[in-house]
């Protein structure tokens, strides 16, 4: 495995020269960047190391040997990797815009170009399969185009679709080496795009591990996607569409599907088969007639028109299958292998937190969530950066959650007041609560009340966060801001 050495201080700016920002995550920003000794640009993942966990930078490091060992003209290529004591920089090949962009802004778009965008990418889907890789979130958004649209695009650029469809396999941040070994248990991916047996093995506990023919199903739905401008299964919540994904056949029912071939059927058909055993491999897909002959020419607008909207209402719901989601299912999942009822206030707090908007507080006060409800909750809240007030009195929580507690909250970037009164906690858990308070400054208030905490270390971590107070006090008048309303404590 790779390992994510650190650099002296300004490696990355005596190498390369920061350009502008094309994108941003919770805690990593992608910008442009130039090579000062030969004057070529880059992409540039910036990620901050104040911001992730050690199990995230674990991952990282596992993205990054996976990337390294990947060398293909469909693949994006990973070619430097910088590592400071704040920041981890991660130089990729600088590509264009996503497929579903690329597609709605064509002047022409046929099923002949589509077909030769999925002959690219099952190319490279068979050389990381070849590679004992299984990449495990396959989708039209991690498909990027090496070429502009000229600017001059015109009907007449059907036929040079060989342009049009050079792609670059990106993100592998779930990717695993598996081999041709069935060892994966992860629920993970993107909803529309997700296999059966992921679901089965990783959410409801009922199947065995999983192997790289999840992926193959991947690309039969994205098929399906370029094809319609939908999904092949859909509904209005996730759980709904994972029943249907995991139980039904997909259709090729509506007047859009009567001018696609029956041979781009057959095709789609071949890779959305349930059993993964009987599933087409990336090999057989590049046998297929589809992918090796030419096909249907004719323009398709109203698959553009859908594919757009499509791509808006994904965007706009958040629909990625991110940590919020991933882990509710999952609580939910474990609940349903021990037989027990889930507890209502852990689903109803994650289903809150799955939108876009983020609220400040999640409160579970008074509404016990066990052990695989704080692992869960924990999830959500280390993925939530504007998350301030966490709410966990009288929950019965004991000495040994708090490890998971102090563990995703000692590098939280925001949460300021945490509610532990009236739980079970005792000596050894206020050493842990104290050594966090020294850790995260950010953390100004934490409710003790009704533990079993002595006295004399609640006064010592009670005098912990009021240096903390204090320093944030510092900090924001020499910034001339205003100090945080929550970080001001109750009157007693």
């Amino acid at each position: 495995m790779a390992s994510i050495v650190e650099a002296p201080s300004g490696t990355f700016s005596n190498r390369y020269t920061l350009g502008d920002e094309l994108g941003r995550g919770s805690f990593a920003i992608v910008h442009k960047c130039v090579n000062k000794t030969n004057k070529k640009q880059f992409a540039v993942k910036v990620i901050n190391k104040q911001k992730t966990t050690a199990s995230q930078l674990k991952d990282l490091d596992a993205e990054i040997a996976i990337m390294k060992k990947l060398h293909h003209s469909y693949i994006i290529q990973l070619f430097d990797v910088v590592a400071s004591a704040t920041s981890l920089y991660l130089v990729l090949e600088l590509c264009g815009m996503d497929v579903f962009h690329m597609i709605c802004k064509l002047k022409h778009y046929s099923e002949n170009v589509a077909s030769y965008l999925m002959a690219n990418f099952m190319n490279a889907l068979n050389y990381i399969h070849e590679q004992g890789v299984c990449h495990r979130d396959l989708k039209p958004d991690n498909m990027l185009m090496v070429n502009a649209i000229p600017k001059a695009a015109q009907p007449g650029l059907k036929h040079e679709v060989k342009l049009l469809s050079e792609i670059k396999i990106a993100d592998f941040g779930f990717a695993q080496e598996c081999g041709d070994n069935h060892n994966m248990e992860k629920c993970c991916g993107t909803p529309y795009y997700i296999a059966p047996e992921v679901l089965l093995c990783g959410l409801y506990k009922t199947g065995p591990p999983y192997g790289k023919e999840a992926d193959n199903w991947s690309a039969g739905v994205i098929t399906y996607v370029l094809l319609s401008g939908q999904p092949a299964f859909q509904a209005q919540k996730r759980d709904q569409l994972f029943r249907l994904i995991r139980d039904k056949e997909p259709t090729f029912e509506g007047s859009v599907w009567d001018r696609i071939s029956p041979i781009a059927k057959d095709f789609i058909q071949k890779l959305l088969i349930k059993d993964p055993q009987k599933r087409m491999t990336a090999a057989q897909a590049l046998e297929h007639p589809w992918l090796k002959d030419k096909q249907n020419d004719f323009h398709l607008p109203s698959i553009q028109k859908d594919l757009s909207t499509f791509n808006a209402r994904l965007k706009f719901k958040g629909a990625v299958f991110g940590v919020e989601a991933a882990h509710r299912l999952l609580y939910l999942g474990w609940c349903q292998s021990k037989s027990m009822k889930p507890n209502s206030g852990v689903v109803a707090a994650m289903e809150a937190h799955e939108g876009e908007e983020e609220d400040d507080t999640l409160d579970l006060n008074k509404n016990y969530v066990g052990k695989a409800g704080i692992n869960a909750v924990m999830e959500v809240v280390a993925n939530k950066q504007k998350l301030k007030k966490l709410m966990l009195a009288a929950n019965e929580i004991e000495n040994t959650d708090v490890d998971t507690i102090v563990h995703t909250l000692e590098k939280h970037p925001s949460v300021t007041h945490i509610d532990f009164s009236h739980n079970p906690i005792s000596r050894t858990a206020a050493k842990k609560l104290l050594l966090l308070v020294q850790k995260n400054i950010c953390i100004q208030r934490m409710d003790l009340d009704g533990t079993d905490i002595h006295p004399a270390k609640v006064e010592a971590i009670e005098k912990q966060l009021m240096a903390n107070r204090k320093l944030l006090e510092t900090t924001c008048t020499n910034l001339g801001k205003k100090v945080p309303k929550e970080a001001q404590p109750d009157p007693k």
